[in-house]
């Protein structure tokens, strides 16, 4: 069971995809990225009041926090199966 801030599902083995630090105003944003897959269950969200879910080639039509940009263009980099 991965158990994140954000969300709670379970996943097979997650694998590492980024980890950027990002400077704003208010702090400094630690933000760690996993490739997973879902396999059981719905994601709970507990900060965030909703979940959208994306194809790959619409991933860039969302207004990114610039903290999720080095992510998102990773993942674009990545075939998704």
């Amino acid at each position: 069971m991965t158990r994140g801030r954000f969300l709670r599902f379970q996943t097979q083995e997650p694998s590492p995809c980024l980890h950027p630090v990002y400077e704003y105003d208010f702090g400094i944003v630690h933000l760690t990225t996993y490739y997973c897959k879902l396999v059981e269950g719905n994601p709970v969200l507990s900060e965030h009041v909703s979940i959208k879910w994306l194809a790959p080639d619409e991933l860039k039509s969302l207004d990114w926090a610039p903290a999720d940009i080095p992510a998102i263009e990773k993942l674009l980099m990545k075939p998704f199966k």
